[in-house]
């Protein structure tokens, strides 16, 4: 063979392994990128060979997680909002109608109110205060935050009411109670604690529920509009919660029903969707949507507090302070104080 030929043979061979090789770099290269590696943790493969009969993985794709839905819900048609507790003021009355304005102290031309309860009437008393003084009405509040009806060691708010009816004597009384007492409940005769689970637990914050009303309508009738518990994502206020409204409600309505003076305002109720969690929009009755609740799902909002809470009162007050002289008055029959929210349809920013 001639030594030109023995040399062209040579540099094929050297060209066909050099081109084996460049071609088994890229697959090695090709195979450790592709491969997912994992930095750490449980089942990492951090420095581990991989099987070459193992499938290797497809990459992570990003999935965007879909959007939780705000609040769905229906328009409620008129029957169906006097068939459920949605934030009726007024439900419970022989005629389903206030049937005149609060009866005032002796001296007085526009009716005191004064707001009672645990933090959220901090907020409520201020938008109440704002409102009213429109008209010339004075307010005045007294909120403990944390406070309830189950902890009398902590504040007894049916021992502190005389002496608010003492110091004050209020011709309204605004009350926000009950979502700080899913706990037990002390029994002052019994000098004993009842867990919720406890026969005795019922009867007991019952019996306090009655004691409030009773101590706010000493000497005389007062008008008592009172706000029950607000709804939160959890396990006890939806169990025990749930419990503590329909009592407050019972009681509430019934005493109001005999003295023609006591309101409940259903806000458990009233920002509850239909699978029993907590919404966080609402609808006004005049059109419009508000926010409920804060991020943290538990406080309300300005707007909540406004349209929620403050406007049944308001609503109820509102042909009581526009006359001059209001003792004695009886104002000619006005429409059912129905009070409900119609439920957010869904809408994304």
């Amino acid at each position: 063979m001639p030594a030109q030929e023995k040399a062209r043979g040579v540099q094929a061979l050297v060209a066909i392994v050099g081109l084996g090789a460049g071609v088994g770099v890229y697959l090695a290269l090709a195979g450790s990128l592709s491969t997912p590696r994992h930095t750490g943790g449980a089942g990492t493969t951090e420095g581990l060979s991989v099987s070459a009969s193992v499938p290797r993985q497809p990459p992570p794709e990003v999935r965007l997680l879909p959007r939780r839905p705000r609040d769905h819900g229906h328009r409620l048609s008129a029957r169906q909002a006097t068939d459920r507790p949605w934030g009726i003021v007024g439900e419970g009355l022989p005629d389903r109608i206030i049937p005149d304005c609060p009866r005032l102290k002796s001296g007085r031309n526009k009716p005191f109110v004064y707001g009672v309860g645990s933090s959220t009437m901090g907020g409520l008393a201020k938008v109440l205060a704002g409102e009213l003084k429109k008209y010339g009405v004075r307010t005045r509040k007294w909120a403990v935050a944390g406070s309830g009806l189950a902890r009398p060691d902590f504040h007894d708010w049916p021992g502190e009411v005389p002496s608010v009816v003492r110091d004050y004597d209020p011709d309204v009384f605004v009350v926000v109670i009950g979502t700080n007492d899913n706990q037990a409940v002390w029994d002052e005769q019994e000098r004993a604690w009842y867990r919720p689970n406890h026969p005795k637990w019922a009867p007991t914050y019952r019996a306090r529920i009655r004691a409030m009303l009773a101590n706010m309508n000493r000497k005389r009738s007062r008008w008592v509009f009172w706000v029950g518990p607000n709804l939160l994502d959890r396990r006890s206020s939806r169990r025990v919660g749930k419990r503590i409204n329909a009592m407050m409600a019972e009681e509430v309505r019934a005493y109001g029903s005999e003295h023609g003076n006591a309101w409940y305002i259903d806000l458990y109720n009233m920002g509850r969707d239909e699978r029993g969690r907590a919404k966080t929009y609402l609808s006004k009755p005049g059109g419009g949507d508000y926010r409920l609740r804060g991020h943290d799902g538990v406080h309300l909002l300005y707007s909540g507090l406004r349209w929620a809470l403050a406007e049944p009162v308001l609503k109820s007050l509102r042909p009581c302070i526009r006359g001059k002289s209001l003792q004695g008055m009886v104002p000619g029959p006005r429409p059912r104080l129905e009070f409900h929210l119609e439920e957010r349809r869904e809408r994304r920013p």
